[in-house]
């Protein structure tokens, strides 16, 4: 009954039958498959990271009713895309909100905690209690190098950060300022090898949530942070690193920004992070203020 109250209001709703199946399996999964689930060669396939790679095949598409499709075939999906999704799920952490959903060694002597430039305490097993400061994530930030310091010269996620900021919608140019501002408590591991970790994932993910309600930001980020995010990946590419015709075939559909990049120092990039950050709260207090 549930089920098909979900799919009568999504039909109600005008959906079409990927987002509909998306809603129904989202209220199941333990990781967030909103928008992440498409088909790819007969596949239902799901894109964890939103990274653009398919990292799990969930369930032959075979009995996949298309445009003109019955409720009682979409039912039949659902429940079986369900059962895939309960199977993948073991092996996947539970975001971390409590000491007890933290990964602990036997024989590890240290507290899951960090110290921060300012002098505080991180704490990975105590995240929804963290108060984040914006002068601990400038600066870590502006010490980040991207790509895993493989650029040409030093580039940090700071710098990174504040173009793809300048290329969105003035509504969406804090969430992208913020896109990667959990990398200062989690460190930047790059997507590759990040697929391949799900319960630093499951952190990263955890602290940015946190990190974004505290500024009063929704979560996940918008659509065009995702892709302003790629559009200056591609311009780095073209501007920072080697030539290399097949590693960047992901990036085929985006195409670089006219400007060129010229690195910063990281505390040129950190003051400039700071400016852009304070800019717009001002910006956004000067708009609620009027309203």
């Amino acid at each position: 009954m549930q089920n098909q109250t979900i799919i009568e209001s999504a039909l109600a709703a005008g959906k079409d039958e990927l987002t509909l199946l998306i809603d129904a399996l989202s209220k199941d999964a333990r990781f967030n498959v909103q928008h992440q689930i498409k088909l790819d060669k007969g596949y239902f396939v799901v894109d964890i990271w939103k990274d653009g790679l398919n990292h799990c095949y969930l369930s032959s598409a075979n009995s996949w009713p298309g445009d003109h499709y019955l409720l009682e075939k979409v039912q039949e999906t659902i429940t079986k895309m369900r059962e895939v999704l309960r199977e993948f799920n073991v092996a996947l952490p539970l975001p971390v909100n409590t000491s007890s959903n933290v990964v602990r060694l036997p024989n590890a002597t240290m507290a899951p905690s960090v110290q921060l430039r300012s002098g505080k305490v991180f704490d990975y097993a105590n995240i929804s209690e963290m108060q984040f400061d914006i002068e601990d994530i400038a600066h870590a930030l502006s010490n980040i190098c991207r790509f895993n310091g493989h650029t040409r010269e030093f580039y940090s996620v700071a710098q990174h950060s504040v173009l793809v900021s300048s290329i969105v919608p003035e509504e969406h140019a804090l969430a992208a300022l913020l896109h990667d501002a959990a990398e200062a408590y989690c460190g930047d591991v790059v997507s590759p090898l990040k697929q391949l970790l799900p319960v630093y994932q499951s952190i990263l993910n955890t602290v940015e949530q946190q990190l974004f309600k505290s500024v009063g930001l929704s979560w996940p980020v918008h659509a065009c942070v995702k892709d302003a995010d790629l559009t200056i990946l591609a311009t780095e590419v073209r501007d920072l690193m080697m030539p290399h015709d097949q590693h960047w075939t992901h990036l085929k559909s985006f195409t670089p920004d006219t400007f060129t990049i010229h690195p910063l120092p990281p505390g040129g990039a950190k003051a400039l992070f700071l400016d852009c950050y304070y800019s717009l709260q001002s910006k956004a207090a000067a708009l609620a203020a009027n309203a």
